[in-house]
């Protein structure tokens, strides 16, 4: 009698833990649709006012925002990861009634052995085999936003300064003085091109983690179960 309710309320617990973190691994899914949704306004609000009082700064400043959300994402995503293995390989397989992560796996795509992580930017576009994924990240989510903000950038730089641009080379031409305008137009190309040299940097690496996703969806599932056969030869 002792031991059957030692291993009821083992078992409770177990469905407890359970429940607990796939309504987390749920949660988290919904966080990151709403801070997608509430980033991409914010951006595509930067880009109207960008375009309303002509200032190519405010779409380099949207840079550094994907930048920071898709980071987040990243790691809201390894989190659900190290979730889900921790199910698959704790609970899951010690209990043949609960299947969920493992259904769940078996349709995730996995990386081919043959794919190792490139270190630059310029390897990773050239492998063939990644040439699907590659697209994907750069069309998908937060790469989308990326894509659609480095494109604006170079639009918008090209529209408002290059007027500017021309009026300040005809008074040179004409001997005019033209001083303020150079120096100020100076400043802003400056300021534009440094935010998005700063930004770039963090953008590229949130690129390559994104290509890389499945190769870290790997890496977590082979530490969880590493984890869980030290846990079994205690």
């Amino acid at each position: 009698m002792v031991e059957s309710q030692k291993n009821s309320f083992e078992q409770n617990c177990i469905i407890a833990e359970y429940n607990s973190l796939r309504a987390e691994i749920l949660a988290q899914d919904q966080r990151r649709s709403s801070r997608f949704v509430s980033t991409s306004a914010t951006i595509f609000a930067l880009f109207s006012l960008a375009f309303l009082v002509k200032s190519p700064e405010l779409v380099a400043i949207s840079i550094p925002l994907i930048s920071a959300g898709w980071h987040d994402d990243h790691n809201c995503r390894k989190n659900v990861m190290r979730m889900g293995a921790y199910i698959y390989y704790f609970i899951e397989s010690e209990h043949k009634g609960i299947r969920w992560e493992h259904v769940i796996s078996s349709y995730t795509d996995r990386d081919p052995p043959e794919i190792k992580q490139k270190g630059t930017l310029i390897e990773l576009l050239n492998d063939k085999k990644l040439k699907g994924r590659v697209i994907s990240t750069f069309t998908y989510g937060y790469g989308s936003l990326a894509t659609i903000a480095i494109a604006s950038l170079v639009c918008t730089t090209y529209i408002f300064f290059a007027p500017e641009l021309l009026v300040i080379w005809e008074c040179f031409i004409s001997n005019k003085s033209c001083y303020f305008s150079a120096t100020l137009l100076l400043f802003r190309s400056i300021l534009t091109a440094l935010i998005f040299y700063i930004s770039f940097w963090n953008l590229k690496k949130a690129f390559i983690s994104g290509v890389y996703l499945h190769t870290e969806t790997e890496k977590i599932r082979n530490n969880m179960k590493t984890k869980k056969e030290k846990y079994d030869q205690k």
